[in-house]
């Protein structure tokens, strides 16, 4: 998928070496969150953009709910270097309003706003022309291989899930089973099959496709590719959570 201007800031990574788990956590949040928001052409689609934007605010109060850790990057061209970790809330309640539910659901409800500017600002700052979700993949392991300890870990992934990169583009090869078989081993020759093992994962926006060129047909071989890429993975990939909307979450 396709748009242009690049983010600056510290990646993913950067923020987060050296701790486990964030201030407040001493016993290790219950649920740790990991969006990742495809910001390419196909994507920008305004009324991709409002469904988009209702998926997440349903990721954004489920995880609050839960009291967990909501951490968002993008899925751009270069999700390496241009990883800046837009969307990073703790909603664990403080200590002020713990236990008193007339008090923790206005916080939680702050909360969930101030997750849904970062989005949105996210959303209006990042155009790229490529789309790198096999690279983004490589950079949520990192961000939830330091949550290893949490009981519940989760992955979710706003995209067409058409990879566009110098590497492999699904947009111009030819999918069958017997393709994805030979991508599939040659990314895990190249060791580039992230570590999901345990994490739940959830895919809202697959096959969305605004221009009405891409088949069903290839569509439904690239949905085979990343059923077995996240299974390689060991992460968790119901068929129903791969869809054009998020199903029920979590």
């Amino acid at each position: 998928m396709k748009l242009g201007r690049k983010i600056v800031g510290t990646g993913m990574g950067l923020l987060l070496t050296g701790c486990s788990l964030l201030p407040g956590h001493a016993d290790g949040p219950p649920v740790v969150t990991e969006l990742l928001t495809d910001v390419s052409q196909s994507m920008a689609d305004p009324t991709v953009q409002t469904r988009l934007i209702d998926d997440v605010h349903q990721v954004a109060e489920a995880t609050a709910r839960r009291g967990g850790i909501l951490l968002g990057d993008l899925v751009t061209s270069n999700p390496t270097d241009d990883s800046a970790t837009p969307i990073s809330q703790d909603f664990k309640p403080s200590e002020d309003v713990k236990g008193n539910e007339q008090y923790e659901q206005p916080e939680r409800q702050r909360k969930v706003e101030a997750a849904m500017a970062q989005v949105k600002n996210a959303l209006v700052t990042a155009q790229h022309q490529g789309t790198d979700i096999l690279t983004g993949c490589l950079v949520a392991q990192r961000v939830l291989a330091r949550y290893s300890s949490v009981k519940r870990r989760e992955l979710v992934i706003f995209s067409d899930m058409l990879q566009h990169s110098a590497a492999y583009d699904f947009y111009s090869v030819n999918f069958d089973d017997a393709h994805n078989q030979e991508l599939l081993a040659a990314l895990k020759e190249k060791h580039a099959l992230p570590n999901l093992t345990g994490v739940h994962v959830y895919v809202s926006g697959a096959g969305i496709d605004p221009t009405q060129q891409i088949s069903a047909e290839r569509n439904l071989a690239v949905a085979r590719f990343w059923s077995a890429y996240f299974k390689m993975a060991g992460a968790d990939l119901q068929p129903g959570n791969y869809s054009a909307r998020l199903p029920a979450f979590p």
